[in-house]
């Protein structure tokens, strides 16, 4: 009994630790257009913990692009995301977006090099948590042509 009602207690204790990641909780802005079809994001993150920062800006960075494009920057990235108007929650494509997002080799084969922190840099925050700015490189032409594999977009004609 002892073993049961410790269980119920840590359980939800850990789980919130874990989802904390997962909150997409950023701001986003163009730097520029890289090479092969690549954007290069300034992304801006908060998080619980200092360490996961720089997963937390890899995953935003693509969440940007693909669910709320990039609204602030010099025009080299999309302003419109890759899949407009829909919800991340969208029951048709839930499955492959929580597989996508939540499994580290699932998105970081779009990321072209390590997130470089930049000025301010990394920051604890006073509603508890740490709040990070890196410079992320995106290949937005294989993400891109992955989802439309993948059937969750349509093939476009023309990419940005």
């Amino acid at each position: 009994m002892r073993k049961y009602v410790l269980f119920l207690l840590v359980v939800p204790f850990l789980c919130g630790f874990t989802k904390d990641i997962y909150l997409f909780k950023y701001t986003c802005s163009c730097q520029g257009r890289g090479q092969g079809g690549s954007k290069q994001l300034l992304i801006t993150t908060w998080c619980g913990k200092k360490g996961d920062l720089p997963e937390s800006a890899k995953r935003d960075a693509l969440h940007a692009l693909i669910f709320n494009g990039v609204k602030l920057g010099n025009g080299e990235c999309p302003k419109n995301p890759i899949i407009p108007n829909s919800s991340e929650s969208d029951p048709k494509h839930k499955e492959f977006f929580d597989r996508f997002f939540f499994t580290p080799s699932e998105y970081d084969r779009f990321i072209l090099a390590p997130p470089s922190p930049t000025s301010p840099g990394i920051m604890k925050v006073k509603e508890g948590g740490h709040k990070g700015t890196y410079i992320i490189t995106v290949d937005y032409d294989k993400l891109v042509d992955y989802l439309e594999q993948n059937n969750i977009i349509k093939k476009l004609s023309n990419k940005i």
